[in-house]
């Protein structure tokens, strides 16, 4: 197996990489830092219809880390099994985003963060809009399902389920 990648294990959109990811498996894939399948930062992406899993970061966002990125959606995906040592095993939102990041209807499953936000974390004025999401049996030692901590500009979550 090569070598970790530092930032994006499987796909790194950056600076303004108005991109368009569908039907997409993204798996098995390793990061020293954030994103262990996906990383977004300063880039407006939309990420549709897409299964991340098993993916580990040794930093944030398991599955995938959006970093500092405006209008990033995510949308449709299934997020199974990643894993990371820091803030969401399955999501991780972080950074100045001043148009929050959209996470609707996904699927967010079996992930685990070993600090917190097992399905998703939210933190450090990660802006983001959650709606309609499955989020069951994540892991985490604080919001094993959802956590948002820090100065928080703009979280609204609606609608949402998690199981314990």
């Amino acid at each position: 197996m090569p070598p970790p990648f530092s930032r994006g294990g499987g796909v790194h959109y950056k600076d303004d990489a108005n991109s368009v990811s569908i039907l997409n498996i993204i798996r098995y894939n390793e990061t020293f830092s954030d994103g262990g399948g996906v990383s977004f930062k300063g880039s407006s992406s939309n990420f549709l219809f897409n299964r991340v899993a098993n993916n580990i970061s040794g930093g944030d966002g398991g599955g995938i880390a959006v970093e500092s990125s405006e209008l990033t959606k995510i949308a449709l995906n299934e997020i199974v099994e990643n894993e990371c040592d820091g803030v969401g095993g399955g999501i991780w939102c972080s950074g100045y985003i001043p148009t929050p990041s959209l996470i609707v209807w996904n699927k967010i499953k079996n992930n685990i963060a070993g600090d917190k936000g097992g399905g998703i974390g939210v933190d450090n004025l990660g802006a983001s809009i959650i709606i309609l999401n499955d989020i069951e049996d994540n892991e985490a030692e604080k919001g094993g399902g959802i956590s948002c901590e820090g100065y928080l500009p703009f979280t609204e979550i609606f609608r949402k389920y998690y199981y314990e």
